[in-house]
């Protein structure tokens, strides 16, 4: 039995050896917990047919019942003889049956054999009752002194082997916990790791920013001022005017940098509240791709309008940057000469603007990534940029409960959507 932890195998010996020994037309092993008082049947067998433990509930120990037989060997720690269930009640006129918890009954004559003689061994370990084997024969006084011998020196050894097979399967689920902790801890510190490898990519991305977006404008105003200071006296205000000019929009340029990095900060650190102003979409809509047309000689600008006439709530700052970035992506990332369309519907559940280019397009596996700060995808090649527009667009429609969606081939185009549900004024 020793070789085994798995409790229903060493059940099984045990029965072998008791059945080969003597009578055994029941064999039943009880364990007892103190801790509850309760008896609860482990293994079962009658006529060697296993029997379903689960259909025997736990029962109480009661040591001073003299029909529960388990409870006063528990309770003594001594084994009991029954030569006779019939004689072993007070009313021994009556015929009398044992069941598998041992609890002595009146026969109702339908059954035409039961128990009448059986053993009950206490299993004893370290001065502690933890169970009792029992043994049923259908026969008066079936059981010898050898039998009950040979039981009470099997009992404490099946007592160890119970013991050690419960430590094995608490070691086991102690063995299973800790590595379902280790795989938790791991994922966990894998995540962090994660983390940081991308908290190392963003600072990578943003000292690239710096030392390229940040050192072009500036290097643009240190030659302007330096142009200016060795050849002041050779200008003339028109020329003297044009570095001014250069130097200015560059100066503008910075600012607009800082202030995408700003954006970005406030938005992931203390999030973008709404300023929630009437206006309608198609007007806003209209002067937006007006200036941007003004500034935008290489392109065509198309607005197409199903709706937008509504007043609507929405913050006008916010959906300019929006819809600002992504014309200005549409136009830096499509070739010269080509139309950029710009589509404004309005429903009664959203307004919906499209923003769509016949540019370079977006490599399939760059699309999961587009949304991060100081992203540029694989294919922008030389084209200068932050990779923070596309994040201020988002983070500006999310900041209205709504979405911005992606379409994109490469070499065929890109369709960015902005989806924000409507919120009618009042």
């Amino acid at each position: 039995m020793s070789s085994t932890f798995d409790p229903d195998v060493i059940y099984e010996r045990l029965y072998n050896s008791v059945s080969q020994a003597m009578d055994c037309a029941t064999f039943v092993l009880s364990l007892y917990t103190p801790e509850d008082n309760l008896i609860r049947c482990v293994h079962a067998r009658m006529d060697g047919d296993l029997l379903d433990t689960a259909v025997f509930p736990p029962l109480p120990m009661q040591w001073d019942n003299p029909n529960a037989t388990q409870g006063r060997a528990i309770a003594t720690g001594k084994s009991i003889v029954i030569d006779d269930y019939a004689a072993h009640i007070s009313t021994p006129s009556v015929a009398y049956y044992v069941d598998s918890d041992s609890e002595v009954y009146e026969d109702d004559g339908d059954d035409e054999e039961v128990t009448r003689s059986g053993l009950i061994v206490p299993m004893i370990l370290d001065n502690q009752v933890v169970g009792v084997v029992q043994v049923q024969s259908y026969r008066v006084s079936a059981f010898s002194q050898d039998d009950l011998h040979f039981l009470e020196a099997l009992a404490p050894q099946v007592a160890i082997v119970l013991q050690n097979s419960t430590l094995h399967q608490q070691l086991q689920a102690h063995a299973v916990e800790l590595e379902a902790r280790v795989e938790q801890r791991t994922a966990q510190l894998q995540h962090a790791l994660d983390n940081e490898k991308q908290l190392a990519e963003l600072k990578a991305r943003f000292v690239s920013l710096i030392t390229h977006e940040f050192r072009n404008p500036l290097a643009a105003i240190q030659t302007s001022i330096d142009l200016v200071n060795l050849y002041a006296n050779r200008m003339t205000d028109a020329q003297r005017d044009q570095h001014l000019h250069q130097i200015q929009a560059q100066i503008d340029h910075l600012g607009d940098l800082v202030d995408e990095v700003l954006f970005i900060s406030r938005a992931e650190t203390i999030g973008l509240q709404p300023q929630l102003e009437t206006i309608r979409p198609l007007e806003l809509c209209q002067k937006i791709v007006s200036v941007m047309q003004l500034t935008t000689p290489t392109h065509l600008l198309i607005l197409n309008v199903a709706g937008g006439e509504q007043p609507l709530e929405l913050d006008a700052k916010l959906l300019q940057q929006a819809l600002g970035n992504l014309i200005a992506n549409a136009v830096k990332y499509s070739p010269n000469s080509t139309t950029v369309n710009i589509s404004l519907t309005t429903t009664a559940e959203e307004l919906r603007i499209a923003i769509r280019d016949s540019g370079i397009g977006i490599a399939e596996a760059d699309l999961e990534h587009l949304f991060n700060a100081f992203f540029r995808g694989s294919n922008v090649g030389e084209i200068s940029g932050t990779g923070l527009g596309l994040v201020i667009a988002k983070r500006a429609i999310e900041a209205h409960k709504g979405q911005l969606e992606v379409e994109s081939r490469l070499g065929v185009g890109t369709t960015f959507t902005i989806r924000i549900p409507v919120r009618t004024a009042t």
